[in-house]
């Protein structure tokens, strides 16, 4: 199965496991429920799939481990969405919990070269002397600035259109 064709699902599933195994070397059913804040049923219904698929090797009510293709999958995964959450906080200052929300929605959208330009962008700011603290004090100040009047000016633009009607 090629990268194009897992689902989203998929990938949450594979991050999950793979995520649960770094803290305990195997993953349970349960464990898997709890990290994704889904039902019983719907964890046995993806681990068949994931199974079929050669992602995980899985029997009813026994530990689940990752395949090496599902391995290899899900470290991709996690790659993007590091990367992405990465630039989310060193590059754009969003706090980490909603980077990694966020992070987590665009991985799964966003081509695989486009990611890998963030994660070099990500790394070029963070380790260049043009960028260093002083420039992210100044984008910071500047982004809240940019937000409070885009907010203004659309609520200005807005009323001034009721205005003409």
């Amino acid at each position: 199965m090629t990268e194009a064709m897992i689902s989203e699902s998929v990938e949450d599933y594979l991050e999950a496991i793979f995520q649960i195994n770094q803290q305990q070397q195997v993953s349970r059913p349960k464990d898997i429920c709890k990290m994704l804040n889904v039902t019983a049923p719907s964890v046995t219904k993806a681990l068949k799939l994931l199974a079929q698929l050669g992602f995980v090797n899985y029997a009813p009510f026994g530990m689940v481990t990752l395949t090496p293709a599902g391995e290899k999958a899900a470290k991709d995964v996690v790659h993007r969405h590091e990367g992405l959450s990465s630039f989310l906080v060193n590059v754009l200052g969003v706090d980490e919990k909603r980077a990694s929300e966020t992070a987590c929605k665009m991985e799964h959208i966003i081509a695989p070269d486009i990611i890998e330009r963030f994660i070099s962008y990500s790394k070029f700011v963070q380790n260049s002397d043009l960028c260093g603290p002083e420039f992210f004090k100044k984008f910071l100040k500047f982004a809240s600035r940019k937000n409070a009047s885009t907010k203004s000016t659309k609520s200005k633009s807005s009323k001034s259109s009721r205005k003409e009607q």
